[in-house]
């Protein structure tokens, strides 16, 4: 296996998803955002605020969502209410111990404690595109096909 397939691989691993990212750390948002750019996947955001993050969660056509639980003052929880009602995975990043009552109140979300690895999350993503496109399993290093419906 060659350089290039390596890299090649590694550019298609989000290849398809459509994440929103909500972080109000411009600098945690923008590594984030390159991050999964550089695995395939299309961002929506970075949200900067719980606004913005409910907004884009109504409307983006989205495979799934990387959600700071704090963003400044204010809670993230509006947007993910808006995301489980459209059947949208979430993926709750939080810096605080707060993880186990964020597992109790949202079991089908994924719970990362920050800081986040790059890797953890690209598997975090991928494992809640297989539930979107319906895969129960995924070779690693496969790209992911979005659905062709389109959910608004």
């Amino acid at each position: 296996m060659g350089l290039y397939y390596m890299i090649t691989a590694q550019h298609q691993l989000l290849l398809g998803t459509r994440v929103l990212v909500a972080e109000d750390d411009m600098i945690l948002a923008l590594d984030v955002e390159r991050s999964l750019r550089d695995a395939g996947a299309e961002i929506f955001g970075p949200a900067k605020t719980a606004a913005d993050a409910t907004a884009l969660a109504r409307t983006a056509p989205l495979t799934c969502a990387v959600l700071d639980v704090n963003l400044g003052c204010e809670l993230v929880f509006p947007a993910a209410h808006v995301l489980r009602e459209r059947g949208i995975n979430t993926i709750f990043c939080t810096a605080y111990g707060d993880r186990h009552v964020l597992q109790l109140d949202w079991p089908d979300a994924q719970v990362l404690s920050k800081p986040v690895s790059s890797q953890r999350l690209i598997r975090a993503i991928r494992t809640a595109a297989r539930f979107y496109y319906g895969h129960t399993s995924l070779e690693d290093g496969k790209a992911l096909r979005p659905r062709s419906t389109f959910i608004q």
